[in-house]
């Protein structure tokens, strides 16, 4: 059987409350894609087999995290004649990315 068959004959929808889940119609279901609402947010899928009536419910949890990009670094020389150039450099941040300094001395390549 074919994956378009399938999905016709077993519709798997979205709902925001368990109430609306259960009453099954595909109207108040979520529509795709989806923007959630809050983070963490509940919401329940309901799978069904149109020919039998049959249907189980699930309830999922949409977690998002919001990704920050990386900052971008520069390598900076302290100028202290030490005659340790390992230790004498120190890494920071380029852009106000919100990230702390790395202090210096401290080898943090």
């Amino acid at each position: 059987m074919n994956h378009r068959k399938i999905s016709m004959q077993v519709p798997l929808n979205y709902y925001l409350t368990l109430a609306l889940a259960q009453a099954g119609d595909p109207a108040t279901a979520l529509a795709s894609p989806y923007t959630n609402i809050t983070s963490p947010q509940t919401v329940y899928g309901r799978i069904e087999k149109t020919f039998t009536g049959c249907f189980d419910i699930t309830e999922l949890e949409l977690i998002v995290i919001l990704s920050q990009p990386l900052p971008t670094y520069e390598l900076c020389d302290d100028d202290v004649a030490d005659g340790n150039e390992t230790d004498s450099y120190h890494v920071k941040p380029t852009t106000d990315s919100g990230y702390a300094q790395p202090r210096a001395n401290r080898n943090t390549l």
